[in-house]
């Protein structure tokens, strides 16, 4: 990445009063007490949680591995290797002393921990600690198939594709607004995160990606969330398989649950069943052949642990870097996905995403709404307009990339 450059930080949670620092201290902790609530958990479940809830508040990272009552089968070889080699150095420094990357991945999987996904027996093994969280967002009154209606009926194969591929992209982009791991930002989007100014699209290459995925045999999907977002990015997998009966569409999902909402293998199965019970005919259909296209193998659902990891994209292990490398274009979902892609340091954001993506084994384009305060590809000056318009820019989840790295 960006060879001959001097690297700029690590975005740390050591920075007073940072964004990085305040996920960790408010998001991630209210994470915590969520768990308990929505799980009506009980002991010893209850008091773990509140315990880790204390270390992350202020305590002194511990070892979650060298506890008894874990299965070390539920890990593979590397997967364990990448968490020792990047647990090992700081155990027993502050949650306020990490990178802030390391901090979160490090998190979720102590949450596990704690929960007892990892319990060789037990009423929580490898279940999800936010199913019933999104659930809800599935519900008919939770509004997580608001968009499907109107996307489903976009046609395909007339003189409107490029205008419906557009809308569809824009709908997979902005519904990474409705993020529960950040309770106020989903509230705020959830019924209306397709609205939207265009100058709140602060990199398009929104034509480029579309005459790409037109020429592309086989897209990969690297998901995000789920809820909303996975509903729109399932309706353009189903118009893109519609649209060139030759194409493939692979979709990556989380092996483990993650960030709160993050997509797991389960999660694309929920959703595929929420459509399917859609009172709306078009939508009903759409899940109809969604499932008939998984069934037949031009759509498949892949998992790996490296998406749930601690390393950045750079680091990709080489069965991965293979998989991916048959793809005619990866789509790259969601803020902390850039954040690995750029290796979540403080560039300037002038940066070209082009100088620090070229290892990547695929052409690959970026859907990205801002949540965090790393930004690339900006025009100069452009930084600075934007902290005098909005000082939140960067971390409210108003502004959105679609990013085509490789051709603009």
């Amino acid at each position: 990445m960006a060879d001959g450059v001097t690297l700029p930080p690590l975005f740390s949670t050591s920075e007073p009063e940072s964004f990085a620092l305040r996920s960790i201290r408010d998001r991630h902790a209210f994470s915590l007490l969520s768990v308990i609530e929505e799980n009506g958990l009980e002991e010893p479940y209850r008091s773990r949680l509140l315990t880790f809830r204390k270390e992350a508040l202020g305590g002194a990272l511990t070892d979650p591995f060298v506890q008894d009552g874990w299965d070390p089968s539920l890990f593979q070889p590397q997967e364990l290797a990448d968490w020792r080699r990047e647990l090992d150095p700081r155990v027993g420094r502050s949650w306020y002393d990490l990178p802030w990357y390391f901090a979160e991945a490090f998190f979720f999987l102590a949450l596990l921990f704690a929960f007892g996904y990892y319990e060789p027996a037990g009423p929580h093994r490898l279940q999800d600690p936010f199913a019933p969280l999104k659930r809800r967002e599935l519900a008919p009154e939770g509004g997580g198939l608001s968009a499907a209606p109107r996307l489903a009926a976009l046609p395909v194969g007339s003189a409107q594709d490029a205008e419906a591929l557009r809308e569809l992209l824009l709908a997979s982009l902005w519904g990474n607004r409705v993020d529960l791991s950040m309770k106020h930002l989903a509230g705020s989007y959830r019924l209306s995160f397709l609205r939207h100014e265009a100058r709140e699209l602060l990199v398009d290459h929104s034509s480029a990606v579309a005459r790409r995925l037109r020429a592309a045999r086989r897209v990969d999907f690297i998901l995000d969330n789920s809820g909303p977002e996975l509903v729109c990015d399932l309706l353009l997998a189903s118009w893109l398989l519609r649209q060139d009966p030759q194409r493939q569409v692979v979709l990556h999902a989380k092996q483990r649950p993650f960030y709160v909402s993050d997509a797991t293998c389960s999660d694309v199965r929920a959703a595929l069943e929420a459509l399917g019970a859609s009172a709306q005919v078009p939508v009903r259909q759409t899940a109809e052949d969604l499932h008939r296209q998984l069934a037949q193998g031009r759509m498949t659902l892949r998992e790996h642990f490296f998406w749930n990891g601690p390393l950045f994209f750079c680091e990709m292990p080489a069965e991965l870097r293979r998989e991916l490398a048959g793809s005619g274009l990866v789509l790259i979902k969601g803020d902390a996905n850039y954040r690995r892609l750029a290796g979540d340091r403080r560039w300037p954001p002038e940066t070209s995403m082009e100088s620090l993506a070229g290892y990547f084994p695929a052409p690959l384009a970026v859907l990205r709404t801002l949540k965090s305060e790393l930004v690339l590809d900006l025009e100069p000056g452009q930084a600075e307009r934007l902290d005098q318009e909005d000082p939140e820019w960067r971390t409210n989840g108003r502004r959105g990339i679609i990013r085509l790295v490789g051709e603009a």
